[in-house]
């Protein structure tokens, strides 16, 4: 008998709706926002002067690791050389002085001159040898399959 009223029951209670009435809302009162730090609108990306200035590892020369700092302080300062998703890597050479190489993948051709020629005017590189790949971004919403997804 139960399973018999059940359907019935069923059909009763959906086929009853409530009455729609359309929401109202309030105006919202105006309230001045207040600033919440003492820093320009502008800033957004840490100073330049907040890289931390560590000592050289061993077997680097103090020339090499300044002019390492000095490409350090350039990628950091400047968020617009190598965007996300780009990853890109800077070496500088101990057997030729001077010499940086440039790895990793860069979203396009246009921003691996513009990386290479702001690291070629960095003071003390003398050559910039350039193995990065262009490869384009992958669009809203895809997943790139190269990249295991760890849980």
């Amino acid at each position: 008998m139960f399973w018999m009223s059940l359907p019935l029951t069923l059909a009763v209670g959906c086929a009853h709706t409530q009455p729609h009435t359309a929401p109202v809302y309030s105006d919202v009162p105006p309230r001045a926002l207040v600033p919440t730090s003492d820093f320009p609108v502008e800033r957004v990306y840490a100073e330049q002067d907040s890289i931390t200035r560590t000592a050289a590892p061993y077997g680097a020369s103090a020339a090499d690791w300044a002019l390492n700092e000095r490409i350090r302080g350039l990628l950091t300062g400047d968020k617009t050389l190598g965007p996300f998703p780009g990853e890109v890597m800077a070496v500088v050479d101990k057997q030729n002085h001077g010499l940086v190489r440039l790895s990793g993948t860069i979203n396009n051709d246009m921003e691996r001159k513009r990386m290479c020629d702001a690291i070629a005017n960095v003071e003390g590189v003398t050559q910039v040898e350039d193995k990065m790949v262009a490869v384009a971004p992958l669009p809203r919403g895809a997943v790139d399959v190269r990249d295991p997804v760890t849980q």
